[in-house]
Order: structure tokens, then C-alpha cells, then sequence
């Protein structure tokens, strides 16, 4: 349709067509140098639409003849129409606000539709152009008054967001405020209404945009465009995070999902989003909602449960649920899934590294990790800590005698019986071959006398391993802290060498290690009896 687009260059819109270019140019520039953010999109959006108005008026004045003006008089005005919805998006967008103010966005993204639909196909609001001496512009009627005042409300309301905006951090208040002036400098492109209602003036309006166009990429350069927003980190967060999150609303459809979830259950992040999860893992309900804790509390933690793979596998899961509100109605559930095979792997890993493999008490090395725990306190609560050096009396016979899988049998019920024997704070190690130590929490150093008289005697009672019927007897050396030392390694030196004293006595008993006394004392008395037995 070449008549309807009939144009020729002219001096008169050349300042507008160049200030187009400039601000689309801000908008590239802008994408290209800013992360893409819901604020740098609309950022360009709002750039194109002022663009696209900017091109229109150009094209307008160039037109040969009234129908190619009308044409591109048109497109003028789709671009006006855009530019207030464009820029309360941006400005909500930079507040950080776009979810709270989702439904004034959409009632508005519906009027800007009616009026783009009324400016392109029907006179109501566009009724043709006027002719200049600098060439056509587009004609409004009196009914765009309409359309002029909800140009200014919404203009208007954006600047009032940003004025009101509370709970900004310093950075944020900066750049609302430059970004404040710049839109206010470009709302002074208002005047250019005066020509399409028929005042003789030529528009000036595109030098308001440059100088929003200055002033935004001046606040650009200074202080970037978007920063760490909530939303921006949580969507980092989302990804990055070492466990799978899966988001679904109240019909099981994923609607927020990341790349762990996704390669938990064997799928793409493109294949699992808009899913049913239902339908994913071949189930009837939701699941982890059907519980006592996801009914009462809206929130169910760490279930174990098994979920099936797109393979058609099952993977066992670690899985929270938590209910998703908006006030009082339920509009989805989160979930939090982890591999258990890995968090179990670990933990055997870290329960190996730290516990006897035959007998599953704490070993050597976790032993002396937990004395500084049980030192500290012991000192807040003016307890003591009793050190227990257990050997048993007569075990290489029964090797000997029985063979190594009834002395590996013994060792295992041995170590039970000790474990049942002391309290649940109380440390038990073994410390290789028969020996074993425990780290008891005691109210006084005469309590010990009470726990060793128990541990003699559960020992001493008779095991049964298969058909035989063994008897044996322990002997236990004991030190005190911090009576008789500060450090562990003291502390088992001295209650070793108190338990050879036992066995050298007779076995089966109890010696205490002497209190240290100052050089010019007498010796004291132990405690309790060096001869103690069960």
C-alpha cells in the first residue's frame, strides 16, 4: 500500500526521529548491560513504547498526503497509549513492588488495550490530522479527553509510588529519586497534546525525552539499575540451593521449580514446569498433605517417602511440605526435597570415621572430641568428670579357648551392657582389643564408687554366645577431672595406670587414682575404697 506510507525526509522531524533513536539505543544498552530483571525489561519496554511514539510523529510530519499521515498518526498513538502502562511497570518493577500491585496492573493493561483498539480502528479519539507548516500531526477529538485523564492518573500514581516508598535502603533511595527526576523531566513532553488539539506550536516534547534519556542513563552509570531485591535473590536462592524446590498451586500443576528438583526425579527444568505432580509420581493426592502436622499445622518436615522417577524408579526422598497462603485461602504447596541416599551415605561415612566398627560405641578419635563438650560442662555446673579405664580380665583365654568370633560376640555384648548400664550423656570408646573408657558426668567423685559398682556387676554376669556360657570380670581404673588433671591425654594416662593397680589387687575391681596433694601435705586417703568390688 505504498499511498498510505508515502514519506519523504524532512528537516522538521528530524529532531524527534533522532531523539528516537537515542532512547531506544538507552534501552539496548540497558538490556545488554544490566542482568535481565523484571526492572531492566521494563525498563526497554518503556523505551520502545516512547520510541515507537517518537518514530510515529516523525514519519507523521514526513507523510506525503493526509491517508499516510493518518497511518503513521496511528502508530503515533499506540505508542502514547502504551507509555503510561509502560512506565507504571517500570516503576513498580523498580520498587520492587510488582506482585503487590498485580491487580492495578492488569485493570490497567486492559484499558491501554480498549484505547489502543480505539486509536487504531475507529475516529472516536483520532480523527484524522492536522497540517502544519512543519507537516501533519495527528488530530484528537474532544473524547480523548478520556483518554488524557487517565494518561495523568496514571502518570501521576507512578510518581506517587516512588514518593511514597518507605523501607527503601540508601542505595534504593538514590536511584528512585534520580529515576523520580527523570520521569518527571519526561512528562513535560505533555505539551506536544498542544498541537493535536490544534494549537500552531511545533512539538517540543521530544526535548523532554532527551532529557530523560540523559538524566536515566546518567542514574544507569551511577547506580546501576537493578540491585540484590528480594525477589532477584530469591530467585538466585531458588537456583542455587543444594536441595530441590518444587512450588505447585491448588490444582498439583509446577509452577515453580529448580534444576535440583528436576534432575532429582530424572526430567529438564523445561519438561517439569506446568507438570502435574500428581501425575509425575503416579499418586491420587498431593503428597505429605494427608498428615496429622501438614493438617493441623500446614506444615509437614522432613518425611522420608519414596517419590518415582521418570524412568519409572523410585528415589527416596527427605521431603517438607509447607502450605502456601494469601491471607486465608490456600493457593499452593512448597516443597523442599532432598536425596536421602546421600544424606545416609554421609552419615555412614562421618559414623565410620568416628565409631568402632565392631561394636558401634565411639572410638578413640571421637572419644577425645567429645571431652571439651563434657569439660565445659562440668565447669558451668561445678560437676566432675569421671574418667574409666576398662579392661577385661581373662579375655585372650576366651579367644584363645572359644575362637575369635565368640571374643568378637563377647565384645559386642560387653559393650551393650555398658550402654545400658550409664546414663545417655555418658560417652562409652573403645579403645582397641578389650578395652574400653567412659566419660561420665558426675555430681560429685564419690558417685563414681555407685557407677562402678553397677558396671562390675553387669559385666561379671554371664553371657550366653551360641552354646557356651562365658563368664568374665573387668577391671576399671578411674581419674577425676579436673582434680587430677586439665587435659584428657592426663587424664586416661593416669586412669590406666590406676587400672593395672586393679589387676595387680586382684582383677575384678575398682582402683581410684590418689588426689593430688601439695608437696608439704600428708597423703590422703581416695575417696572411696582402692579395693572396692562388685
Amino acid at each position: 500500500m505504498p499511498s498510505l506510507v508515502a514519506v519523504a525526509p524532512a528537516v522538521s522531524a528530524l529532531p524527534t526521529l533522532l531523539v528516537a533513536v537515542a532512547v531506544c539505543t538507552l534501552g539496548v544498552v540497558v538490556i545488554a548491560r544490566e542482568r535481565p530483571s523484571s526492572v531492566s525489561i521494563s525498563f526497554f519496554g518503556l523505551t520502545i513504547t516512547v520510541g515507537t511514539w517518537l518514530v510515529g510523529v516523525s514519519f507523521t510530519m514526513m507523510a506525503f498526503d493526509p491517508r499516510s499521515a493518518l497511518f503513521f498518526a496511528r502508530l503515533t498513538y499506540v505508542g502514547v497509549a502504551l507509555i503510561p502502562v509502560a512506565v507504571l511497570h517500570f516503576t513498580v518493577a523498580l520498587l520492587d513492588e510488582t506482585r503487590e500491585r498485580q491487580g492495578i496492573l492488569f485493570v490497567c493493561w486492559i484499558a491501554t488495550a480498549v484505547f489502543v483498539a480505539l486509536f487504531v480502528t475507529s475516529r472516536l479519539l483520532l480523527s484524522g490530522t492536522w497540517h502544519y507548516d512543519w507537516g501533519y500531526y495527528p488530530r484528537l477529538t474532544a473524547g480523548a479527553a478520556a483518554f488524557l485523564a487517565y494518561f495523568v492518573l496514571v502518570l501521576a500514581g507512578s510518581l506517587g509510588l516512588i514518593v511514597f516508598k518507605r523501607g527503601a535502603t540508601e542505595q534504593e533511595r538514590r536511584r528512585n529519586i534520580a529515576f523520580l527526576t527523570a520521569l518527571a523531566v519526561a512528562y513535560l513532553a505533555s505539551i506536544d497534546y498542544l498541537p493535536a488539539f490544534g494549537v500552531a506550536i511545533y512539538p517540543i516534547g521530544c526535548f523532554a525525552i532527551l532529557g530523560f534519556t540523559i538524566l536515566s542513563a546518567s542514574a544507569i552509570l551511577r547506580l546501576r539499575l537493578s540491585d540484590l531485591s528480594p525477589a532477584f535473590v530469591a530467585s538466585q536462592m531458588l537456583q542455587t540451593v543444594h536441595g530441590g524446590v518444587i512450588v505447585v498451586d491448588t490444582h498439583a500443576r509446577i509452577r515453580v521449580a529448580n534444576a535440583a528438583a528436576a534432575q532429582l526425579l530424572g526430567y529438564s527444568l523445561g519438561d517439569i514446569r506446568g507438570a502435574d505432580l500428581c501425575e509425575l509420581l503416579g499418586v491420587s493426592a498431593l503428597p505429605s498433605t494427608q498428615n496429622d502436622s501438614f493438617v493441623r499445622r500446614a506444615v509437614s518436615r522432613n518425611r522420608p517417602m519414596p517419590w518415582r522417577r521418570r524412568d519409572g524408579s523410585e528415589i527416596e526422598l527427605a521431603v517438607s511440605a509447607t502450605s502456601l497462603r494469601n491471607g486465608s485461602e490456600q493457593v499452593g504447596v512448597l516443597y523442599a526435597i532432598t536425596d536421602l541416599s546421600d544424606r545416609r551415605r554421609a552419615e555412614r561415612n562421618e559414623y565410620s570415621a568416628t565409631h568402632d566398627q565392631l561394636t558401634r560405641v565411639p572410638n578413640r578419635a571421637r572419644f577425645f572430641e567429645m571431652f571439651p563438650e563434657v569439660a565445659q560442662s562440668v565447669n558451668d555446673s561445678g560437676r566432675v568428670a569421671g574418667v574409666f579405664f576398662l579392661d577385661l580380665d581373662g579375655f585372650k583365654s576366651v579367644n584363645d579357648t572359644h575362637g575369635h568370633a565368640t571374643g568378637d560376640a563377647l565384645l559386642q555384648l560387653v559393650a551393650q551392657r555398658l550402654r545400658n548400664a550409664v546414663r545417655g550423656d555418658d560417652v562409652i570408646a573403645r579403645f582397641g582389643g578389650d578395652e574400653f573408657v567412659l566419660l561420665l558426668n558426675l555430681a560429685r567423685i564419690a558417685d563414681g564408687q555407685i557407677v562402678a559398682d553397677k558396671l562390675l556387676r553387669v559385666i561379671g554376669e554371664q553371657y550366653a554366645i551360641g552354646s557356651e556360657r562365658i563368664s568374665i570380670t573387668a577391671s576399671i581404673g578411674a581419674s577425676f577431672y579436673p582434680r587430677d588433671a586439665a587435659t584428657l591425654d592426663e587424664l586416661i594416662a593416669i586412669a590406666d595406670s590406676a587400672m593395672y593397680s586393679a589387676k595387680s589387687a586382684g582383677k575384678a575391681r575398682l582402683h581410684v587414682a590418689a588426689a593430688p596433694q601439695p608437696k608439704k601435705d600428708i597423703a590422703a586417703r581416695p575417696p572411696f575404697g582402692i579395693d572396692a568390688r562388685a
